[in-house]
Order: structure tokens, then sequence, then C-alpha cells
């Protein structure tokens, strides 16, 4: 499924131009002549296509080129791990987050970032849930989870939940 709407008009106007381009070539019989533009252009539009309609090709292409670093949440950021990218709307502070790293990076990655945090100020204590799920990070009056959940084959979800500590 699309990711957006636009996704359909760009691709069918991408279509379109396809569509003249093959033609153009046939009425001027250089279709012979020009098999590698012809490789080139066909090629291109396969993998536009795949990039607009395939969401797994999608997110895989956003995790190289367009990765996101930082989950932000009002006052209070923490890096991301490498090729991750956000799944839905960035408005709210319970993010949901793509991304091709292992259990095991994943929970070294957020030790040593929490640490960090934890010595510069910028959260009070963090706690590691299991073995390699997650972590609960308490800042303040906030409590916020990071939860790491394997959906399918090289499919990891990250998930920020984030809530106002109650016990207060």
């Amino acid at each position: 499924m699309p990711n957006s709407l636009s996704y359909l008009f760009m691709s069918l106007f991408v279509a379109f131009i396809f569509v003249i381009y093959i033609c153009s070539l046939i009425l001027s019989k250089k279709l012979l002549n020009s098999k590698k533009n012809t490789i080139v252009i066909t090629s291109s539009f396969i993998i536009l296509q795949l990039y607009f309609w395939n969401n797994d090709f999608n997110d895989f292409t956003k995790s190289i080129v367009f990765f996101d670093s930082y989950y932000k949440c009002e006052q209070w950021n923490v890096p991301l791990p490498k090729r991750t990218v956000l799944q839905g709307s960035s408005n709210h502070c319970s993010s949901f987050y793509r991304t091709y790293i292992k259990e095991d990076e994943f929970f070294t990655f957020y030790q040593t970032e929490l640490a960090k945090q934890k010595l510069q100020g910028a959260i009070s204590d963090f706690i590691a849930i299991g073995t390699s799920k997650g972590f609960v990070v308490y800042r303040d009056d906030e409590l916020i989870s990071i939860t790491y959940k394997c959906l399918r084959n090289n499919y990891y979800q990250i998930k920020f939940s984030y809530q106002i500590n109650q016990a207060t």
C-alpha cells in the first residue's frame, strides 16, 4: 500500500512519461539503437515504483539514505541506532521506529547512550527490562519505556512509550 495518496498521482505521471518514451522510440525506429537507454529507463521506472508502493523497500531505502538520528520528545533527545526509520507520525511522544540492527546491538547501544545521559543529568535513572527487551527511563516526573521487538525476518521495531509518572 502507498504511504501517501500523492504516490498514486506520481506513479501515474511516471507511467505516462514512460509510455510516451517507449512510443517515441518505436515510432522513430531507434529502439534497437537505444537498448542501453531503454534498459536504464525501465529499471529506473521499476525501482521508483518499488519505492512508492512497497513499504519494505521504502523503509530499506530510507534507512540507508534518509535515516532518523534522534528521538525527540519535548526537551528530551535520545540518539537512535543507525538505519532507523520513523513509522507513522512524529507529532507525539509515543513513536514507532523500524530498525535493521539486531537485539544485542540495540541493547549495547542504549546501555551506553542512557549511561551517558545519566552522567550528563538529562535523565534520573534507567533500568533494563529483561535480557534485551528494552529499558525504562526515569526523567523527573516522566516515565519513558524503550522497547525492542522482532516482528518478522529483518523487521525490528523500536517503540517509545511516554507517560507521566503517577507515583508523585
